[in-house]
């Protein structure tokens, strides 16, 4: 494998870009046919500000010692990185085009985890100024620190800091992203205060977050996962990740905390992973810490048979060597002002 450099994102569809740049065939298309299957519904994530929101969690607050920063879930990030990233350009194109990064600009990505998309972010503006990549997981920070190193980019840096209590002074930065991180702040309230005070005047942030359960690669990982173990709703941990996926509830949440231009869209996101999709199970399985306490409720003969069922279900969306799913994605987007924000005695947990 060559480094994780291979991968520097253009302005291309996954189609034109993911195969090839692992000697793959190229397709025709994209695959985008969704067989007819009945979704399970996760419990606990309705509508922001009607449906009771659970009680501060954890999160990811303690992340060292769990799931998020264990040894066997490092050891699989760092041995699909490169083909991780690959299935993720778009979604991580689409997420610097919300946030309108250009050259020149300074960005935070809050919640960064082993570096994506804080390292496509640092190419995008240029050796002239910098990026900043935050998370709570030392053992995910180290890694995003050796894939920058192996890129040779030394305009990017990592550091522990809780979304919540941003170690930056006010207005440091010309944009702020999150990528998946949003479901997982315990006040997500204060986490979108901090990512406003850290922004410039006229700065912008973007967060894109998971739309809803009732998609082709959950159904056939997680829905997979829980018919063998015999379970018929999410479990809590389970369901955080779809939180955000009634419509508008993220837009709201950006409302509330003071940013203008407010926009919500969802997007439909085609993930290519270049390789057979045995691989999309085991990193499934490896890397997903939500979903993996599912499939640790089997014996290992049931979980095998689970994983090869995953395998075989998402052998579907083959198409020229690479296992190429549609993803329902939800991008949220906002403009810190110049107004003064009028403080409420509101405070807001993250949904679910």
């Amino acid at each position: 494998m060559g480094s994780a450099g291979s991968f520097k994102l253009q302005a291309r569809s996954v189609n034109q870009i993911t195969c090839t740049e692992f000697d793959l065939p190229g397709p025709s298309r994209s695959h985008r046919d969704v067989a007819s299957i009945s979704f399970i519904r996760p419990v606990g994530y309705g509508d922001w500000g009607r449906t009771p929101l659970a009680k501060p969690t954890k999160g990811r607050a303690k992340v060292e010692g769990s799931e998020w920063g264990s040894e066997s879930r490092i050891a699989a990030i760092r041995r699909w990185h490169e083909k991780s990233v690959a299935s993720r350009h778009d979604e991580i194109l689409v997420l610097i085009e919300g946030a309108d990064i250009q050259s020149g600009h300074r960005v935070l990505d809050v919640a960064c985890g082993a570096g994506s998309p804080a390292l496509e972010e640092a190419r995008k503006v240029g050796p002239g100024r910098s990026v900043v990549g935050v998370d709570l997981s030392e053992a995910e920070l180290s890694l995003a620190r050796e894939f920058a190193q192996a890129d040779r980019l030394s305009n990017v840096e990592f550091r522990i800091a809780d979304a919540g209590a941003l170690p930056f002074e006010d207005e440091s930065f010309d944009r702020t992203t999150s990528g998946f991180g949003a479901m997982y702040f315990p006040d997500l309230a204060r986490a979108l205060a901090e990512s406003r005070r850290v922004l410039r005047t006229g700065g912008q942030l973007a967060w894109m977050v998971w739309g809803p359960f009732e998609q082709p690669f959950w159904r056939a990982t997680a829905g997979v996962a829980m018919r063998h173990a015999g379970i018929s709703d999410l479990p809590p941990e389970a369901a955080k990740p779809f939180c955000f996926s009634a419509g508008g509830v993220l837009r709201r949440a950006l409302e509330t905390a003071g940013f203008e231009s407010v926009r919500e869209t969802t997007r439909e996101i085609v993930s290519a992973w270049p390789g057979p999709p045995e691989e999309v199970a085991e990193m499934f399985y490896q890397g997903s810490p939500p979903f993996k306490g599912i499939l640790d409720r089997l014996d290992p003969r049931s979980r095998k048979r689970a994983m090869a069922e995953t395998a075989g279900t998402l052998g579907v969306y083959r198409s020229e060597g690479c296992i190429r799913v549609p993803r329902s994605m939800i991008l949220a987007t906002g403009v810190r002002s110049s107004k003064p924000l009028i403080k409420t005695s509101r405070t807001s947990r993250t949904p679910g």
